[in-house]
């Protein structure tokens, strides 16, 4: 059998894993078992976030917006968190 090598392998691997750790590794596993839902979902905190930077967006005379707004609001977040460094 194909199978038996690879769970013999697998026990071994066991004994090296902390118990801590083992039920992240599992879970970690799991998802590429689970099948995935075929739309992204959009994470409502980011978001929130997102269009709370576009409402800040002001655009200038003669340029268009650039799709969506990515462009400006890349632009504010630059000018808002520049002086981090």
């Amino acid at each position: 059998m194909l199978g038996m090598p690879a769970r013999a392998q697998a026990k071994r691997l066991i004994d090296y894993i902390p118990d801590d750790k083992l039920a992240s590794i599992v879970n970690y596993l799991q998802k590429f078992t689970t099948s995935k839902p075929s739309a992204t979902s959009i994470n409502a905190e980011k978001k929130a976030a997102y269009e709370a930077l576009l409402a800040e967006v002001k655009p200038i005379k003669g340029k268009p917006l650039s799709l969506n707004g990515q462009d400006e609001v890349a632009d504010i977040i630059m000018r808002k968190y520049e002086g981090l460094n």
